[in-house]
């Protein structure tokens, strides 16, 4: 276990999930008031199968109920579809567009659109769980970008993503260094992540989604207060707290499926998207 951080409560109370509504908009309020730049990422992805879930949820006696409406979910076309992107095919295409972006010459306009247009989430790339940019160049229009700004983008990201794949225990380091840099506005963990965790199985992916259901399950679980930052320089203390409670959840509620973390990442988005009926 990581020196200084607290261990969870392996011994707190279940909680009813007629308490989970509640905590989750707590946590909804939360988050949405701590957005950073909330603008540039349209989260407004297709929604997930309701599942049968919005009255039996109110009235589930605890979260092993709820894992076990996860898992019939997992087993529907549906499920299996958007488990087989999470974590299959997406972190598949990432790695090929990471192996063919060192082979480019980093200076040339196929480098930029690579980086900006397939190696970061966007929608025009296809099928998307995760948040994704819908018109990045349009978002980021107050920046005044040029082609050469472009390029140094791109460039900086690459940088963060290389000294990553190459040395993950130095994230620390390398996000503070990205994040001073001039070209990190408009970038936080929900665009950034998805290619640590496509590069590197230990690591989350991390969204308001994933913010706001670790929030509530702190609170109605675990009966702790807790959330997570958005900010980039946040994002190796998250990680650690993510899987601290997915190590809890795995263990306590024998939810063998989260141990890959996009599969976590799913079960996230999918609780998120069902809770927002409520």
């Amino acid at each position: 276990m990581t020196a200084g951080r607290k261990r969870i409560d392996e011994e707190s109370p279940q909680a009813r999930l007629t308490d989970y509504v509640g905590a989750w908009k707590e946590e909804t309020s939360v988050v949405d008031e701590a957005k950073e730049g909330g603008s540039v990422v349209d989260e407004s992805v297709e929604n997930l199968s309701e599942f049968d879930l919005d009255e039996e949820l109110v009235g589930a006696p605890d979260i092993n109920s709820l894992i076990e409406r996860f898992r019939g979910f997992l087993k529907t076309d549906e499920g299996r579809r958007y488990l087989d992107h999470v974590v299959v095919r997406r972190p598949q295409e990432i790695q090929e567009i990471f192996e063919k972006l060192r082979a480019l010459d980093r200076d040339s306009d196929d480098f930029t659109n690579l980086v900006l247009f397939r190696l970061l989430p966007n929608s025009e790339s296809g099928f998307s769980v995760a948040p994704s940019f819908v018109n990045m160049k349009g978002l980021f229009s107050e920046y005044g970008y040029g082609d050469q700004d472009w390029n140094k983008l791109a460039n900086h990201l690459f940088d963060l993503v290389l000294g990553f794949v190459e040395n993950p225990r130095n994230l620390d380091s390398l996000l503070r260094r990205f994040n001073s840099g001039s070209y990190s506005k408009g970038l936080q963990c929900r665009s950034v992540t998805p290619m640590f965790y496509s590069l590197n199985r230990d690591f989350p992916l991390l969204n308001d989604s994933t913010r706001r259901v670790y929030g509530f399950l702190m609170k109605s679980v675990l009966r702790k207060s807790d959330s997570l930052g958005e900010g980039l320089v946040e994002y190796p203390f998250n990680v650690n707290k993510i899987r601290g409670l997915v190590s809890f959840l795995v263990h306590r509620y024998d939810f063998g499926e989260i141990r890959d973390l996009g599969c976590f990442d799913l079960f996230c988005y999918w609780l998120d998207q069902n809770l927002r009926r409520k």
